[in-house]
């Protein structure tokens, strides 16, 4: 795909030309001219490729919907099947009793004898209404049992064999007693007297994303039994779901924009989300190149300042106002603002040159202009007046509606992107140690997009102080980031399989999909709206022709739903490290982290009647970029912390620590005020029965996620009445619950 010559080198907003260098001076330092560091690459094309299919778990619709099966409800796919095995009665089947049993042992008919309770909806996942459909995600999945003799725990197990109500037994499994189960899902405490609630989320997931449903087992190493209702009860067991259907397939449409009249060449640069689309057309001989406006089917040539050689259009708002230049000589040009119809030059620094690269729906254009002694600076325009930014040497890309600005700065030998905030420059580096980088867009949320020039040569999304690496498509070994959506979905092009050739793409959620071209061999996309439109360029016809062109993605994929992470130690995840402890005054040398339990006490606290003791925890692995961890700069829904109780007391205070300090180090000496760690922010009161209690801490996490270090939290109390917690070297381990948006 040929640049038009008069545009050679000159890097605008979300487009990198690289076919030829500027020989006027003023361009290297003013029009961003960077072809011979040798970080552009150019846009070759080559054979058509037909795939555009998009994967089908890219996000959620808008609608939660709740369903609930219940034996009897009248409902068609509430059927239930439950039972219990008892190993005191191997061959007998209680399917059609009205009680379900779990118990570690002395299970109703002797000593040492040991039950367990099987349940399966078999009919709530399918097609029809009032059924899961697969491939939904799953919000929430719990499943309620009348509890008519409460105990001890219990661990929550899937089952992975297949069995009935009417035949299962204890011998009929092999081992005897031993269905076959993924590894235990949780443990559960039905401690008191009626309705009891199970989160079975993550099971009902896996059943929908195609697992067998034979159902949940219950299972205890406890001796104090529970008894259940069963489905043959008066108060049958319930299921209920609230998921979010699998989005419908996604459709791409490839629209030829054509070129300006006597003009056969064309490439779109920018979208708003009112569907028009700007950029330049050009003859074959680059000898005239023009502006354009598309919408509604039509392109308007936007023309030139009288007597200039020819425009460009680089950005939109939607507002609909348009900003680029016009060039009057072979090495100057005016930063051109084009609204209600009408051209207007921008305002200069006394030089001969300015450029517009980009503008924000509040009418703040960002670009450069030389001064009178041809030195480029850094300038935004609003209503009307130029403002100077400086010379520090930001190459700029876009901005977004704060008003922050993206592009490129030199630092040393080496061109990385860069991010402008109220006058403060930031470089946001590269990845693996590459040369050089580009920030070409950046969206209100403060993400920017760019890519990586060297190893590897991908395009790139920094958020919050991380970078994120985007791939390529299949078989592709180089890619761009030229457009980025509030949604923080991405456009480019990337390198595929075909020799040398390349497909503009659309990457959102962590899959790219290859938006095809028009069937002459290579597209690249420029930017895109928060609708679903993609604009940029395509090969039109077998002489290498390109063309404008917009698709139309319905629906667009939208980002992806909140997620649920856990973190407990011992439950075989990569980032569960947890660290507790407690500090006492009454031994305030003494560490304790290596214990199984944690103590809070105001008074007495075991060793003496005045110790005081205080209880410190952190999961000091679970903010990170990678998977499994709560991303940087994520929105946190909600976060959960989790202890089993087994010494009730008084009332317990929570609080966001500032203080540094390790599981195997922490005494009550040991912090600069003795027994004070240093912490911030309100305190988290709960009240402390026996059991497993549940603290809101949401508040807390998020500030992690934005960026407090993460010192955990401590616990201490007001009241006499102590409590006593089971620590992380304990049989059940403190959990951390976090339920986040993905930025």
């Amino acid at each position: 795909m040929a640049i038009p010559a008069p545009w050679e080198g000159v890097r605008t907003s979300r487009h990198r030309f690289t076919e030829g260098k500027s020989a006027v001076p003023l361009y290297a330092a003013l029009l961003t001219v960077i072809a011979a560091i040798g970080g552009l690459a150019p846009t070759v094309f080559f054979s058509p490729h037909g795939g555009t299919d998009w994967p089908d778990d890219l996000g959620l619709t808008a609608s939660v919907v709740p369903q609930s099966y219940r034996q009897g409800d009248g409902g068609p796919f509430s059927e239930t099947e439950d039972t219990y095995i008892s190993s005191g009665a191997g061959d007998t089947n209680f399917g059609h009793g009205p009680k379900l049993l779990v118990d570690g042992s002395g299970c109703k008919v002797a000593i040492g004898v040991l039950c367990k309770t099987l349940i399966k909806f078999p009919q709530f996942i399918g097609h029809n209404s009032g059924q899961v459909p697969p491939g939904a995600t799953i919000v929430s999945a719990n499943l309620q049992f009348v509890v008519t003799n409460r105990g001890g725990r219990e661990g929550l197990f899937q089952i992975t064999q297949a069995w009935s109500e009417d035949s299962a037994t204890w011998n009929s499994f092999s081992p005897a007693g031993a269905p076959t189960t993924r590894p235990r899902e949780s443990w559960v405490y039905p401690s008191v007297l009626g309705l009891f609630s199970i989160d079975i989320k993550s099971i009902v997931q896996r059943w929908v994303d195609g697992d067998a449903n034979e159902g949940i087992l219950l299972a205890s190493d406890d001796t104090n039994g529970v008894d259940y209702e069963s489905s043959e009860s008066a108060n049958p067991p319930t299921l209920t779901v609230q998921f979010s259907p699998a989005p419908p397939p996604m459709t791409i449409q490839i629209q030829d924009l054509g070129a300006l009249p006597g003009l056969g060449l064309s490439q779109a640069n920018a979208v708003n989300n009112a569907g028009q689309v700007v950029g330049v057309s050009y003859d074959s001989d680059y000898a005239v190149w023009h502006a354009f406006l598309w919408q509604g089917g039509a392109m308007t040539d936007l023309g030139v300042i009288p007597g200039d050689l020819g425009s460009r259009a680089n950005d939109i708002n939607d507002a609909g106002q348009v900003v680029g230049e016009s060039r009057y000589s072979s090495s100057s040009m005016h930063a051109v603002l084009w609204a209600n119809g009408s051209m207007a030059s921008l305002p200069t620094l006394g030089g001969s040159a300015c450029t517009a690269a980009g503008i924000n729906n509040g009418g703040q254009i960002v670009g450069t202009c030389a001064d009178a002694s041809s030195v480029g600076h850094l300038v935004r325009w609003e209503n009307g007046a130029v403002t100077d930014l400086g010379t520090d040497g930001l190459i700029p890309e876009g901005i977004n509606d704060d008003g922050q600005i993206v592009g490129e700065k030199y630092y040393g030998g080496s061109l990385h992107a860069t991010l402008w905030d109220q006058g403060v420059l930031t470089d946001l580096g590269t990845l693996n140690g590459a040369p050089d980088s580009y920030g070409l867009d950046i969206n209100d949320a403060g993400q920017v997009v760019g890519y990586n020039s060297g190893s590897p040569y991908h395009a790139l999304r920094w958020e919050a102080g991380t970078v994120m690496d985007l791939g390529t498509l299949p078989g592709g070994s180089m890619s761009t980031g030229n457009g980025i959506n509030e949604a923080g979905q991405v456009v480019g092009y990337s390198t595929t399989t075909e020799t040398g050739g390349a497909h503009a793409y659309l990457w959102s959620d962590g899959s790219m999909a290859d938006l095809g071209d028009l069937g002459y061999g290579g597209s690249s996309a420029s930017d895109l709206n928060d609708a679903g439109l993609v604009v940029g360029s395509a090969t039109a016809s077998t002489d290498g022709t390109t063309h404008a062109v917009l698709w139309t993605i319905t629906p667009l994929p939208p980002p992806s739903g909140p997620v649920t992470l856990t973190f407990q130690k011992g439950d075989g995840g990569s980032y569960s490290e947890t660290d507790d402890t407690y500090i006492s005054s009454g031994r305030p040398d003494t560490n304790f982290g290596t214990g199984g339990a944690m103590f809070v006490d105001a008074s007495g606290c075991k060793f003496s009647a005045a110790t005081v003791c205080k209880a410190l925890i952190r999961f000091p692995n679970v903010i990170g970029s990678d998977v499994g961890q709560v991303t940087p700069g994520s929105v946190v829904v909600s976060a959960f912390l989790q202890f089993e109780i087994t010494n009730p007391g008084g009332t317990q205070m929570l609080l966001q620590l500032t203080e540094g300090w390790t599981e195997s180090g922490a005494t009550w000496n040991g912090f600069t005020t003795p027994g004070t760690p240093t912490t911030k922010g309100a305190t988290i009161a709960f009240n402390a029965p026996l059991g497993l209690v549940t603290v809101n801490i949401t508040t807390i996490v998020q500030n992690w996620v934005n960026g407090d270090a993460n010192y955990g939290l401590l616990i201490g109390s007001t009241s006499t009445d102590g409590v006593d917690y089971r620590a992380s070297e304990s049989v059940n381990p403190p959990k951390l619950i976090v339920t986040l948006q993905s930025p």
